[in-house]
């Protein structure tokens, strides 16, 4: 399904309304309106990007053999990020509003939809002064709770088999935070849950038909339709996960956050001023304080029990 020049797809996600000339997962054909006080409109060129000329370099990756595949740069206007085989992504200095330029011949791939989504749009909530956390998160009695840890530890298949046991869908891989009138609110993400390649087996069976249908399945992951739990909800708990040993295990005790964890815990460390660093102190001082906290053990590859586990001992500690 094409954009046309009177369709706008609306939605909400990562505590902003998007606007969109173009189809996202969860966002619905609109005919328009307003949207909320943190909106972005998310549109795409057919013209090449201007280059940003005298920008800041902010970051810069690359292949193993040396081809450059990502940068992201910064000037008074706003920022740009180059995805190799993707295209450029300009996003307005106030997250207001996001420009794809996108290689005529990748227009179809899922790679720059993986990186608008997982990147660009928590980049924006940033703008907007929210805080991004690299988590999952599921709705459990009516509040968000957060899986937070390294990456490969299978955040992602314990949301999702949490899910499909009953819980609330939330977010896959970063959630947005913040702190209002001392009460702290989760913000759903967009509306799909990823398996990457190898873990599908360890879902548990769909009987509920929580996964509507299969968004994408590549060589990286397979990506399904969800239908996330409203939001924004109190953050009611926090589970910091670290590699046990036995596979499938998982162990929990309760605890405290730490804060300088929950830190290392942020979306991006490109944003480096000092009112973000300041807020960010803030926010998770006070989910170390305030939040009741599980520290996870779980082991390689954890499939529906150790989920259960988790759910069990979330209600316990709730």
């Amino acid at each position: 399904m094409a954009g046309t020049e009177t369709t706008t797809w609306t939605g909400e996600a990562f505590g902003l309304s998007l606007r969109s000339e173009f189809p996202l997962p969860g966002l619905k054909p609109s005919g328009g309106g307003e949207g909320g006080s943190r909106t972005i409109a998310l549109a795409r060129s057919s013209e090449p990007a201007e280059p940003f000329e005298g920008a800041e370099r902010l970051q810069e990756w690359h292949y193993p053999d040396g081809t450059l595949g990502l940068t992201i740069d910064r000037d008074e206007c706003g920022y740009r990020f180059y995805l190799y085989g993707a295209g450029v992504f300009v996003l307005a200095a106030d997250g207001g509003r996001a420009v794809l330029h996108l290689d005529p011949e990748r227009e179809e791939s899922w790679d720059w939809r993986r990186y608008l989504i997982g990147q660009v749009l928590p980049f924006a909530a940033l703008l907007h002064g929210l805080e991004v956390f690299h988590a999952s998160a599921v709705e459990v009695g009516g509040g968000a709770v957060l899986l937070a840890g390294g990456s490969g530890l299978g955040k992602s298949t314990l949301a999702l088999n949490m899910h499909l046991g009953g819980a609330g869908f939330f977010a896959d891989d970063s959630v947005a935070i913040e702190l209002i009138d001392g009460q702290i609110l989760a913000h759903p993400a967009i509306a799909t849950a990823k398996v990457r390649e190898g873990a599908r087996p360890l879902l548990r069976g769909d009987t509920r038909g929580a996964l509507r249908e299969v968004v994408v399945a590549d060589e990286h992951e397979t990506r399904y339709l969800v239908e996330t739990a409203n939001g924004p909800l109190p953050l009611r708990a926090v589970c910091m996960l670290e590699l046990g040993e036995e596979p499938g295990s998982l162990t929990t005790a309760a605890g405290k956050a730490d804060p300088w964890e929950l830190l290392g815990s942020t979306f991006n460390d490109v944003i480096r001023d000092p009112a973000r660093l300041q807020g960010q102190l803030d926010l998770c001082g006070r989910i170390a304080e305030t939040v009741p906290c599980l520290r996870v053990r779980v082991g390689p590859r954890p499939g529906p029990a150790a989920a259960d586990i988790l759910a069990a001992d979330l209600q316990e500690l709730l």
